[in-house]
């Protein structure tokens, strides 16, 4: 009996190992080509110019350098009229353009590069969200930092409010920018908190202790009130 069953192990792992091997097959899989095509990377803001990248795709398999195209001709379109040429600048390598969109209106973007067909894109401003300044607190304090030694901590307490339109669904995206005494631009408040459990913490420039660069939130809880 115990040979039998010595003999029946072996048989069983025998066939085990044949179903194993032959469930191994090498398949070539042929990755088709695609040509390639306009790429055109921008953002549209309300009263600003419009700045754009315009480069070639590359097919999954090709292993050439990304390809920015110096030498397109990019149209800009307001409400279906012409209002602007984008001229390209090869210090950052963008297209820019001296028209300000407006909000409300629509933004056709025509791209024309020769090897590649045409490509065209439409977006519409959004108009710009009232949001009035409610408040701003000065305040202080002062923290101890080993024995005999303590710092002061300068902070201000802001408070806006969203009047936020009616709409399908809108995205918002809050940041403070300061004035440096120094060289008197405009620089990115890179420390933020709020006890606003509707405000969504961004890990972009995040600097710890809990402070943060940017907010986001979804009118998912305010959609078309304040």
């Amino acid at each position: 009996m115990k040979n039998q069953t010595s003999k029946f192990l072996s048989l069983l792992l025998l066939c085990s190992v044949g179903v194993f091997n032959a469930c191994q097959k090498d398949i070539t899989i042929q990755i088709p080509t695609s040509d390639p095509k306009i790429v055109v990377n921008g953002l549209v803001y309300p009263d600003s110019n419009i700045t754009v990248q315009v480069s070639r795709s590359l097919s999954v398999n090709d292993n050439s350098d990304y390809s920015v195209i110096k030498d397109a001709t990019v149209s800009l379109l307001e409400n279906d009229v012409a209002v602007a040429t984008l001229s390209y600048d090869n210090t950052d390598e963008q297209y820019h353009s001296t028209y300000h969109s407006k909000a409300g209106k629509t933004y056709t973007l025509k791209a024309i590069a020769s090897g590649s067909p045409d490509v065209t894109a439409t977006a519409t401003v959004p108009s710009i969200i009232d949001a009035p300044l409610l408040s701003v607190v000065k305040k202080s304090e002062t923290k101890a930092n080993g024995p005999g030694n303590s710092y002061t901590v300068n902070s201000m307490e802001v408070t806006f409010q969203l009047n936020e339109a009616p709409s399908d669904k809108d995205y918002y995206l809050i940041r403070v920018l300061v004035n440096d005494s120094i060289t008197n631009d405009f620089i990115m408040y890179a420390c933020m908190k709020s006890s606003d459990n509707i405000l969504k913490q961004s890990n972009d420039f995040s600097t710890g202790d809990n402070c943060y660069g940017t907010f986001y939130l979804t009118d998912a809880l305010i959609n078309g009130a304040s």
